[in-house]
């Protein structure tokens, strides 16, 4: 479908207004996962208090186990504004609100306005999307260079002399990509050859310069690299770089299972999936949709390379969630329709609103059965999330509140046939999970992975010795080692020192964390500041 008209300006600010709350809601009290979060973030802290950005180290060793974009991403963003939690997410959060504008700026070339922003507010509030939309990772900044690729090729499509520029953009995207995420960006390009071949006498863009010019850029930046990497540190970032992919391919490395993606992207599109499943089956028998092999084609034989690659993970599939958005939104704008256009059947709306509305009510009732502590069936959680169980039931309930709401928004409707609240109607649905999302953010549920970790590293004995003090690692690698904690320990940790395998070995005057097996080792000679996760900060008896 082709539209003259530009998006409007307005538009833009309202969505990034509905996500940037979300993200800040996250990092309302922000700590640290490991991985990959910390571990990103440490390596790219490296790079800074070093001053060497071509080479991340990990306490004294190379560390090449993926392409260094991300580091540099977080490193920047470092330097600007100083080394903390909220900063190291930074790229992220400017990606995943780039990628919410630019599902819309899709969506609008793609199908048309409604659908657009109905998209755009799906993807929002898809919870997998928001908690790596905040998450000092490889995977939303990807996820903005791969839809940047795919707005600049639609761009392109259009005659002018700002054609060859767009072109350029798309083609130096590759480049882009493989810094940041490494291989995975070649299944998006592997993706995009139908449209870019079956469609080609539609855009032409296989006569357009600045694709080429701009894939000889982006490849020339990864080999300028390279080069660099070769220069300085000979074979070993090498051997890193495609050990991992080697170790990836080789075979199931989560151990998941084949059948994965079967039930996992269903339960974290959720609450959205019946709608998104409605929408490719319209699509899929819509035959007047135009750019099919982009919208349909694009996420399917990305979603079938995904499925093939041994090794599988909910990150992954993050790359296909703004085109899940696209067909819930778009379902939504025909059922919009639908209920404006006089003589149209009322059904589907209808049984939306059933849905949901009655979902709301049970979703109500677990709630408030939580918040008072009167439903049986769901005491055995109150051991493993004690305090947090109360904010999931208050979720709950804002989430049930919002949708039965939906459901008298329709009755009302129904009654009073001149009156359609189609706005209450769509308030209703939406607000309910952007809330809870939102209060999961301020709840520490989002974004405060490791609350007690921080909290021992901001105790003033603790943190002035990790601020000013050469802090050695002792590890004992015989007993296993719980890495989780060595990275974030290592974020808090200013001045890295050694990696012993004995407490006897740290110098004197060396303070030093103590992994958890090596603890009942510690002699009194030395001052055990305390433990946190097993481990133990000591340093010396004054």
């Amino acid at each position: 479908m082709k539209l003259t008209q530009s998006p409007r300006g307005w538009i833009f600010v309202g969505l990034l207004g509905w996500q940037g709350v979300l993200l800040l809601a996250s990092n309302w009290h922000a700590s640290l996962m490991a991985h990959d979060e910390g571990w990103y973030a440490t390596l790219a802290m490296g790079l800074v208090r070093l001053g060497d950005w071509l080479t991340p180290r990990w306490w004294g060793q190379l560390m090449y186990d993926k392409t260094s974009g991300i580091h540099w991403l977080i490193a920047t963003a470092y330097s600007l504004f100083g080394i903390s939690e909220v900063t190291a997410r930074i790229p992220s959060m400017v990606a995943c609100l780039l990628s919410v504008c630019l599902t819309y700026a899709i969506g609008y070339r793609l199908l048309h306005r409604q659908a657009a922003w109905l998209s755009a507010l799906c993807l929002s509030t898809f919870i997998l999307w928001n908690q790596y939309g905040h998450m000092a990772t490889q995977d939303m900044p990807l996820v903005a260079i791969e839809l940047i690729m795919i707005w600049a090729l639609l761009q392109a499509e259009r005659k002018g002399p700002q054609r060859w520029v767009w072109g350029l953009l798309a083609g130096l995207g590759l480049g882009l990509g493989f810094l940041v995420k490494g291989f995975m960006v070649a299944l998006a390009a592997i993706a995009l050859l139908p449209y870019l071949i079956l469609n080609h006498r539609q855009h032409r863009h296989w006569h357009n310069p600045g694709l080429y010019l701009g894939l000889g850029l982006g490849i020339g930046l990864v080999l300028l690299w390279f080069g660099q990497l070769w220069t300085t540190h000979g074979v070993v970032p090498f051997q890193q770089i495609f050990g991992t992919l080697g170790i990836a391919a080789a075979g199931d490395y989560h151990g998941v299972g084949p059948w994965y993606y079967g039930w996992n992207i269903p339960a974290n599109l959720l609450p959205w999936t019946p709608l998104v499943l409605w929408g490719i089956i319209k699509l899929c028998r819509q035959p007047l949709i135009g750019h099919k092999w982009l919208l349909l084609g694009y996420p399917a034989l990305l979603l079938l390379q995904l499925q093939l690659f041994p090794t599988k993970t909910l990150y992954y599939t993050l790359q296909l969630y703004p085109f899940f958005a696209l067909y819930g939104g778009y379902i939504l704008a025909e059922l919009m329709r639908g209920w404006t256009r006089p003589g149209a059947s009322r059904l589907p709306l209808a049984l939306t609103s059933y849905g949901y509305g009655l979902s709301g009510s049970v979703v109500s009732v677990i709630g408030l059965g939580i918040l008072l502590r009167q439903w049986g069936p769901l005491n055995f959680l109150a051991a493993e999330l004690g305090p947090e169980l109360t904010w999931y039931g208050g979720l709950a309930l804002v989430v049930g509140l919002s949708w039965v709401t939906l459901l008298l928004a329709w009755h009302h409707q129904s009654r009073q046939s001149r009156i359609r609240p189609v706005r209450a109607w769509l308030l209703s649905l939406f607000l309910g999970p952007w809330l809870a999302i939102g209060l999961a953010g301020i709840g520490g549920l989002l974004g405060n992975y490791s609350a007690d970790m921080k909290a021992f590293c901001q105790q003033p004995a603790v943190a002035e010795v990790l601020a000013n003090h050469t802090v050695d690692v002792v590890l004992a690698p015989q007993a296993g080692i719980n890495h989780k904690t060595w990275v974030l320990a290592s974020f808090y940790t200013s001045h890295w020192g050694e990696r012993l395998t004995s407490v006897a070995a740290i110098p004197a005057g060396h303070s030093a964390w103590v992994s958890e097996a090596a603890v009942p080792t510690i002699p009194d000679t030395l001052r055990r500041l305390g433990t946190v996760r097993g481990w133990a900060l000591v340093s010396p008896v004054p």
